[in-house]
């Protein structure tokens, strides 16, 4: 799980509604995120969703706050991967285990176990590397929204 948290400061020729930002907010999310839940206040709501090319599901609250100058959007909560990537990654090292069974499979001259041990080593590597990038890319992508909305609001 790692915690996610963007704002963004919009400086506004006039005066903007919250629920105007929260609509732009949630329609522009949607193109990441399937939208699951959207709670109901205008200035403080939660937003549960899942990526629609990252396997991750985001649990988000956001507050909106407006006056005649500024807008603020300030988003925090949390990602984690999903069940099914999780799954994919244990199969792996499980099939992988199954292999090392059978002297020879991954290393084919049968000669000790040490290229055997560089296998599951780099695939450890692999899946830390791979699990820390999808975890950080929901952030990225919102921080990608909130500049998409100081271009639509924005003076």
């Amino acid at each position: 799980m790692k915690h996610i948290e963007a704002s963004k400061l919009i400086h506004i020729p006039g005066a903007v509604e919250a629920s105007a930002v929260k609509y732009s907010l949630v329609e522009r999310l949607r193109g990441i995120f399937h939208i699951e839940t959207v709670g109901e206040g205008d200035e403080n709501f939660s937003l549960a969703a899942t990526g629609k090319d990252i396997p991750c599901h985001c649990m988000l609250n956001v507050l909106v706050k407006t006056d005649e100058k500024h807008a603020r959007v300030i988003i925090d909560g949390n990602a984690k991967i999903t069940a099914a990537t999780k799954i994919i990654y244990t199969l792996g090292v499980l099939v992988l285990l199954v292999l090392g069974q059978f002297h020879g499979i991954l290393n084919t001259r049968a000669t000790g176990n040490a290229e055997d041990l560089m296998v599951f080593l780099f695939l450890g590597i692999f899946m830390l590397y791979d699990v820390g990038k999808k975890l950080s890319e929901p952030e990225r992508m919102i921080d990608r929204v909130l500049a998409a909305l100081h271009t639509e609001f924005g003076a």
